[in-house]
């Protein structure tokens, strides 16, 4: 793998560590706690983080080797959006992007397995990556447009750093609300 992405991916080990050290010593009924109807529980929050990083992955291998082009503007709008993931402001899954929200009743164990499972599959895409490929688009964001593979493991990372706020929110209302 390449220095820079060798980088990003330690960036990215990182938050995840981090992620799950928020999540893990949840009790299950910690894990199913919503605050509000509409609102996700830390087993859906890890579930879309672990969907989100599977469908990005999925998406660098199918055009890892196209050329994309990544138009100035897409440039910018990463950048923002990659900052905006970094604060604490609620945001709302995009609508193209359905598939990444969570489904159905969550368990955090088997997650935990499918997400080290997919991010062996992460290593193995970037220890393959070509560098001559490295400023061309890999993952299209349905609101930014085009990044390049550097961009996206910084999109991820800010990501879980995001979800991580998200956690803290949620610990707080289980705190207030009694819950165990």
């Amino acid at each position: 793998m390449e220095p820079q992405l060798a980088d990003l991916f330690a960036r990215l080990e990182w938050r995840k560590a981090v992620f799950l050290n928020l999540v893990r010593p949840l009790s299950d009924a910690q894990t199913q706690f919503r605050p509000s109807p509409a609102s996700w529980s830390a087993a859906e929050v890890l579930q879309h983080v672990y969907k989100t990083e599977y469908e990005i992955v999925g998406q660098v291998r199918v055009n890892q080797g196209r050329g994309q082009t990544v138009p100035p503007a897409d440039r910018v709008r990463g950048v923002l959006l990659t900052i905006l993931f970094r604060t604490p402001v609620r945001l709302k899954v995009p609508a193209k992007a359905a598939k990444v929200l969570p489904n159905g009743t969550v368990q955090v164990a088997p997650l935990l397995g499918a997400w080290a499972t997919s991010r062996k599959d992460l290593a193995a895409t970037l220890a393959a990556f070509p560098p001559s490929q490295r400023s061309a688009g890999v993952f299209a964001h349905p609101v930014s447009g085009w990044m390049t593979l550097p961009r996206t493991m910084l999109f991820l990372s800010a990501h879980i750093q995001h979800h991580s706020l998200q956690i803290h929110r949620l610990k707080s209302s289980m705190a207030k609300a009694g819950i165990k």
